[in-house]
């Protein structure tokens, strides 16, 4: 199942993007190996030095570039996650596995403690790479980072490197984001759309910490479901419960939840 998520920083959207350009558009491919079948989805950040917009737009294995998202087309629906982001660590975040409908949530985003390797680096689009390491919320991230577009964002919940991330593995190779353009100083305005959109997704908040909560109990639902229909007797190999979600284990869990 396609992990659908929705990320917001705090502050107000309509305060930093209305009445502003778009000043920088990259585009990622978000690619998640299920072993059996590959899914690869279109992934934005818009950003200057201030703040920044990076959202994911369009359906599995659908191909969608810039222009098919700033036209009369958009279609909110279409936007499985977002995060608005004015240089803080305090985001929204709209999960979609708790019926019966999206909810938004205040997640604190903590330091991701990077260890760069200088004498590994290339190339990419053109761009001067260095190789750089780090453990966020029970996943080991491999990323590739350029100075010469001097920002700490990142696709993603990854950021905080002295360079613009331009791709990033995890070292399961299960998820990867691999940046497929770079567009800088353009003018381009953010849909107004969109905008209204999360505009709307703002009225009702819970925590972050009480949306995982919710959401591992329906995993584990789920997964009840499931053995139950199989012979007596039958054990979970990997007992870990979001052993194949993008973030494993929370700030708050003193080890990672089980089945």
């Amino acid at each position: 199942m396609k992990f659908r998520l929705l990320f917001i920083l705090i502050f107000y959207t309509s305060r930093y993007f209305c009445q502003d350009n778009i000043n920088n558009i990259i585009e990622y491919s978000y690619i998640h190996d299920l072993k059996t079948s590959v899914e690869e989805d279109s992934d934005f950040l818009y950003f200057d030095q201030d703040k920044s917009i990076y959202f994911q737009y369009g359906k599995a294995n659908e191909k969608i570039k810039f222009e098919d998202i700033n036209n009369s087309n958009f279609k909110a629906e279409l936007l499985t996650y977002f995060f608005i982001n004015n240089n803080s660590k305090d985001y929204f975040f709209l999960g979609y596995k708790v019926p019966p409908k999206k909810i938004l949530t205040t997640d604190t985003i903590p330091e991701i403690k990077w260890t760069i390797n200088p004498t590994k680096k290339k190339k990419i689009l053109g761009y001067d790479c260095l190789f750089a390491t780090a453990i966020f919320r029970g996943r080991s991230w491999n990323a590739w980072f350029t100075k010469e577009i001097p920002v700490s964002y990142g696709p993603w919940k990854l950021h905080g490197l002295p360079g613009l991330i331009l791709e990033a593995e995890d070292s399961s190779t299960a998820y990867s984001f691999i940046v497929k353009k770079i567009t800088l100083n353009t003018q381009a305005i953010l849909n107004k759309i969109f905008l209204d959109y999360i505009e709307e997704k703002k009225k009702n908040l819970i925590s972050f910490e009480e949306y995982i909560k919710k959401e591992n109990i329906q995993k584990r639902d789920w997964f009840n479901k499931i053995l139950a229909e199989l012979p007596l007797g039958t054990e979970m190999q990997n007992p870990i419960l979001r052993e194949n979600d993008l973030e494993v284990q929370f700030e708050w869990e003193k080890s990672p939840e089980i089945f």
